[in-house]
């Protein structure tokens, strides 16, 4: 049923069941924004794809993580 209402929000529920949104975090793993200022961008895009490489091969990120949030 919440697969439902991710796809159409004006999904009518069954009685006793309510709508209630939820901010869900995402995590951005990049360089921030005033270094690369700074860094060349081959640079930057090098660090940011071994940060990808690094976590598929072994789980951690060497980049710290910038979160949002988002209303699901």
């Amino acid at each position: 049923m919440e697969d439902k209402l991710v796809d159409d929000p004006n999904f009518n529920l069954p009685e006793g069941f309510k709508k209630e949104k939820v901010k869900e975090p995402v995590y951005d793993f990049s360089i921030p924004d005033c270094a690369k200022a700074l860094i060349p961008e081959s640079k930057v895009i090098a660090t940011e794809v071994m940060d990808e490489i690094f976590f598929d091969v072994i789980g951690i990120h060497f980049l710290e993580p910038k979160v949002s949030f988002k209303i699901v």
